[in-house]
């Protein structure tokens, strides 16, 4: 096993003193890693849901919900695209990609210098975004860059087991069968020889990437006609 991570590190000791792990104890642990001054996650999946799950730091949740109000920003794009987009000074972007959140940012959080977006992914596709604030011009170095990827990828199972059951994937309440589910977590349990938590995960997963609810993927895969893939990628369907 190779040598922890800074974030790992700390989080580790979070972890030892406080329980968990919890997003919240991995907002602390990437702030304090990555030497920022403010940091969240959000879950985004097209227009229709953009939230923040967990903020740490001055005004994160605030600069989180201009993005998510003007629909432009370093968040957005990085889970778009599927790839970091760092923004070494935000004054620079008043005139460029995002004039109106920029200009924005200026009013509401003048303080802020520094934007860095990285996308929280399931394989190919983008789940949400972890957005680092800073309050002085300048990029971040490889090191820091090699942090934040390692807390993204710390981020995804921690924010999918947080998303409520009694919710599709946009949020809209629904009834689940909890029955099918139960039976499906089964059967993908046997089939990639995985616990039951990570099984659960895994379901969740396809679901919220492709948009449709836990229920109609659960009753898929327990009708088999749906046969998740052991790596994240294309499903196969029979």
């Amino acid at each position: 096993m190779g040598e922890l991570t800074d974030v790992e590190r700390i989080l580790t000791e979070l972890v030892a003193r406080c329980g968990g792990p919890t997003l919240e104890l991995l907002c602390e642990a990437s702030t304090r890693a990555l030497d920022i001054d403010g940091m969240s996650l959000a879950v985004i999946s097209g227009p229709s849901l953009r939230e923040t799950m967990c903020a740490h730091g001055t005004d994160a949740l605030k600069i989180d919900q201009l993005q998510f109000v003007l629909g432009e920003g370093p968040c957005l794009q990085a889970c778009f695209e599927g790839r970091p987009v760092l923004v070494s000074d935000v004054g620079e972007k008043r005139a460029g990609r995002w004039p109106v959140f920029a200009n924005a940012v200026a009013q509401t959080a003048p303080h802020l210098r520094a934007i860095f977006g990285f996308p929280l992914l399931i394989g190919a596709h983008g789940i949400g975004a972890m957005n680092l604030y800073r309050d002085h011009i300048g990029e971040l170095s490889p090191d820091q860059v090699r942090e934040a990827q390692r807390a993204c990828e710390l981020a995804v199972p921690l924010m999918l087991a947080q998303l409520p059951v009694e919710t599709d994937t946009h949020f809209q309440h629904t009834v689940v069968d909890r029955t099918v589910v139960y039976q499906a977590t089964g059967l993908i349990m046997v089939g990639h020889e995985l616990s039951a938590q990570d099984a659960f995960a895994r379901l969740r997963a396809y679901a919220f990437t492709h948009e449709r609810t836990l229920e109609d993927v659960a009753t898929d895969i327990s009708g088999h006609r749906l046969l998740l893939p052991r790596d994240p990628g294309p499903p196969q369907a029979e």
